[in-house]
């Protein structure tokens, strides 16, 4: 017996459990990384609204120093 390997290692029960864990694993990373592209999306909308924003305050500014 090889001091690495658990007995029964090789049993079709163990290596269901391995392609289970392996699954969830898999799924829990992908979820994890659409979770950031998410917060990427959010983080990039927060900025083009704060610029938008910006850019409204000037033209307001502007409109007013050419009225007065």
């Amino acid at each position: 017996m090889n001091p690495t390997n658990f007995p029964g290692e090789g049993s079709s029960e163990i290596k269901l459990i391995k392609k289970r864990v392996n699954s969830d694993l898999s799924k829990q990373s992908l979820e994890a990384r659409n979770k950031a592209h998410v917060m990427e999306g959010v983080i990039k909308l927060h900025q083009i609204v704060e610029q938008v924003s910006l850019q409204a305050y000037y033209n307001v500014e502007i409109d007013e120093q050419r009225s007065s």
